[in-house]
């Protein structure tokens, strides 16, 4: 299996080998959107969810469907500020040469996706993938996407602070969160160690970017810079810098308020114009 290129898959009558070893107790939030995710689909095959309903539910959990029609599904898998485990990867590809075609994509937003996954093969996937503590929650529909984070954050020279902690957190908090379910459309956060901003904080939602300031007594503290109302599509915008210098602590209660202004103010109307930037 290869991630990047792309190769041929084995015979249909190939015997699948065994998964990889788990990587230990699943995470009890993961065990409960996977048994969801077997309910709802459930009710789906008996008639009691429409498909428009189901559509909305599977995209929100990154199942999305192909455009070949049928049933081909593509899965997004969320990979936090692109931090991936030994085990977590090697699922992945056992996932891809099981279920998909042998290969799978690396996302611009750090994501890990894979196409022709069948309907009905979806919640064994989901249940590997929690097996390694991967959900594919929220990959997509109008949520918080994937939290990105500078791929070298920890190991830059020049990075101010190493954003891991914070990306993690901001992760964390927003996964399943109420506030974060029903948004006007696509909510996107990035985060850069320095103002090098490998993180690319101008071209998303709300962008974070490690700085430093000399305090009165000559000491220096550490916070973050936050940009908001980026973005790129068709009519790109510049993020615009919401203020100088972001104290730590303050940093969670800044974005979960810039993401309630756009859930409050956002427009519901016309999708092409529901982001932060309009």
């Amino acid at each position: 299996m290869t991630l990047l290129e792309p190769r041929i898959a084995p015979p249909a009558t190939t015997p699948a080998p065994p998964p990889p070893p788990a990587g230990g107790p699943i995470d009890p939030a993961i065990r409960a959107d996977v048994d969801k995710y077997r309910q709802q689909y459930a009710r789906f095959l008996a008639g009691e969810l429409s498909d428009e309903v189901f559509r909305v539910y599977r995209l929100t959990n990154g199942i999305y469907g192909q455009r070949q029609g049928g049933t081909n599904q593509m899965v997004r898998v969320k990979v936090p500020y692109g931090s991936i485990q030994p085990e977590q990867l090697e699922m992945i590809g056992w996932l891809v040469d099981t279920y998909s075609r042998g290969w799978g994509h690396i996302t611009t937003r750090q994501n890990i996706q894979f196409h022709f996954v069948q309907l009905d093969q979806i919640p064994e996937v989901l249940e590997h993938l929690a097996a390694v503590g991967l959900t594919t929650r929220e990959a997509c529909g109008d949520t918080v996407r994937n939290v990105q984070g500078c791929h070298l954050a920890g190991a830059c020279p020049h990075e101010e602070l190493d954003v891991t902690p914070w990306a993690e957190a901001t992760y964390r908090h927003f996964v399943r969160n109420p506030i974060s379910q029903r948004l006007p459309r696509k909510f996107k956060i990035n985060f850069s160690g320095c103002e090098t901003d490998c993180g690319q904080a101008m071209f998303n939602d709300v962008g974070v970017i490690g700085v430093t300031r000399r305090t009165d007594d000559g000491t220096v503290e550490r916070g973050f810079r936050v940009f908001i109302a980026g973005g790129l599509g068709t009519t790109p915008h510049p993020a615009l810098a919401l203020e100088d210098f972001t104290p730590r602590t303050e940093l969670l209660p800044t974005i979960e308020a810039c993401l309630r202004v756009f859930d409050q103010a956002g427009n519901r109307d016309n999708k092409l114009r529901a982001r932060m930037k309009w």
